[in-house]
């Protein structure tokens, strides 16, 4: 999975105005990393065990390679509601809640369809930077899905905050390094990526196919 360097340059009327307006940009920035986190260990919790439900034969099967077992036990104890994910969410991401709403997207039922909303990586302090000068703030996130596109984010704070411009662009590629992944999988959140989904689904074909012979 690549990831990048983001910047915003948000414009205000007068250096008063963004003075005023750096503590909010902040936590509405840093309140989207914790969203981000949340939304992707949730859509392990609320699709992959009705993706692989009664199709368990492969974990205990000694032809299953041991980590792909380790992310089959993980997914197959794990549920969630769609209803109690956004029942939570508005209550723990506030800003973000009206940014989704904004967008008409809150409280969709495929959240797979928040890939292009919820494109921040790692934890928020170590992430996320603000710089203000005279009328003008600029954010830097240091990690971000490399495929991120902030239009849509630049509409909505324009609307909000009566800015005069926002200016965005992507620098460089790179990788979550694993402190930060130390890090998330400390405050519980489960990182598997599409490979392993992919390995994993193809595992369960196979015995599928198998099962389907005998």
């Amino acid at each position: 999975m690549g990831d990048a360097m983001y910047f915003a340059k948000l414009y205000f009327s007068s250096e008063e105005d963004a003075k005023k307006s750096v503590k909010k940009i902040e936590n509405f920035f840093k309140e989207q990393a914790l969203a981000s986190n949340y939304w992707e260990d949730s859509r392990t919790k609320i699709f992959f065990p009705i993706m692989f439900k009664n199709r368990l034969s492969w974990l205990k099967d000694e032809r299953t390679p041991k980590d792909i077992k380790e992310i089959g036990e993980f997914v197959r104890d794990q549920v969630l509601n769609i209803d109690s994910f956004w029942s939570f969410f508005r209550i723990k991401y506030p800003n973000t809640t009206e940014y989704l709403e904004f967008l008409d997207l809150f409280g969709i039922q495929d959240l797979d369809e928040l890939n292009y909303i919820f494109t921040f990586r790692g934890p928020p302090e170590e992430n996320i930077t603000l710089e203000c000068d005279k009328n003008k703030i600029q954010v830097n996130v240091d990690w971000v899905w490399h495929l991120a596109n902030w239009d849509d984010l630049g509409r909505y704070l324009t609307k909000k905050f009566d800015l005069k411009l926002f200016e965005w662009v992507k620098g460089e590629t790179k990788s979550i390094p694993a402190e930060f992944k130390e890090i998330m999988e400390s405050q519980g959140i489960k990182i598997i990526n599409s490979d392993d989904l992919n390995k994993l689904d193809f595992i369960i074909q196979d015995f599928d196919k198998e099962n389907e012979k005998s």
